[in-house]
């Protein structure tokens, strides 16, 4: 926790805490929850002011709560904390010290707000098929966190991923599944279309759960990132992808018509294409099929 605390006093003074800070989270119906509770080392008042910097565990008091307040915590611009805590002492200069006192105060924070935008920071890889059906891909996505909390997702593409406050590369680890229907289909085509004409799709990621690097799942962050929703820009880093990069024409024939004489219809039977995609995974072309015509032909005689 990295705050300060204002109207502290105009001398110099203890401030301690012998019970713990109980907090009450105000959700989106303005009803008060308490999730848990942290305590604090003693904060010394100087100029008015006292500075806390201090990391410090959180009890959780009450599963369920803290499961709704995390959920908000990802997905909204910000929250509010009602504090409370009784029996401080206070001690100025060489005055007596104050015993029992009371402590209360709501504190608005910064949540996360989904991460704001996802962007594309370094890499997006189909990198192969998979063995039960689809493709596997990895994306190296740009994720700004606005609050002042770190969040550990668990197992990603590495042991732990970790979103820290500010920016944040992370790599997210997906599968296409196999698709069958119409309307799948065409949704796919329309994906990997834009994709080759360095174009952007909005991806929508939701979350699943959080296992952490023992393989435990912990329920009420895997409850809070279940309310994630998380758009992914879907584009080729380095823009639009040629796929065809030679052709090799072994015969050609022209067709010449008396409705357009000097626009023959060119054919050819052995028509070779090199071709060069940027995807890890197989592809089947079933079907490839050409058909041009000659528009500047000059005949002699």
């Amino acid at each position: 926790m990295d705050a300060w605390v204002s109207h502290a006093g105009i001398f110099s003074a203890t401030i301690k805490f012998n019970e713990p800070l109980q907090v009450a989270w105000v959700n989106t119906s303005g009803d008060q929850v308490t999730p848990g509770s942290f305590s604090l080392d003693p904060l010394k008042v100087k100029s008015k002011r006292a500075y806390i910097n201090q990391t410090v565990p959180f009890t959780i008091a009450d599963e369920a709560a803290f499961s709704a307040f995390t959920s908000a915590m990802i997905t909204q611009p910000n929250f509010t904390w009602h504090l409370t805590s009784d029996k401080l002492d206070v001690r100025a200069l060489a005055f007596p010290t104050a015993h029992g006192l009371h402590f209360k105060k709501d504190v608005t924070l910064n949540g996360m707000n989904n991460f704001g935008r996802a962007r594309l920071a370094r890499r997006l890889q189909a990198a192969r098929d998979d063995p039960a059906g689809g493709i596997v891909f990895s994306a190296t996505t740009g994720l700004d966190n606005s609050s002042a909390f770190n969040v550990n997702l668990g197992t990603g593409s590495g042991a732990n991923t970790v979103i820290k406050p500010g920016s944040n590369a992370v790599t997210l680890d997906g599968r296409l599944v196999p698709q069958t229907g119409t309307d799948a289909l065409a949704t796919t085509f329309e994906l990997f279309t834009k994709y080759l004409n360095g174009e952007q799709a909005d991806v929508v990621a939701t979350g699943k759960s959080s296992i952490q690097a023992d393989g435990r799942a912990v329920s009420w962050l895997s409850a809070g990132l279940t309310a994630l929703e998380l758009h992914v820009p879907f584009v080729a880093p380095g823009g639009a992808v040629s796929p065809i990069k030679a052709i090799t024409i072994g015969d050609m024939s022209l067709e010449f018509s008396t409705h357009a004489p000097w626009a023959p219809v060119s054919n050819s039977r052995t028509v070779l294409a090199a071709m060069e995609l940027p995807f890890g995974f197989g592809l089947e072309i079933e079907e490839i099929s050409n058909r041009g015509r000659c528009r500047a032909c000059q005949l002699d005689g």
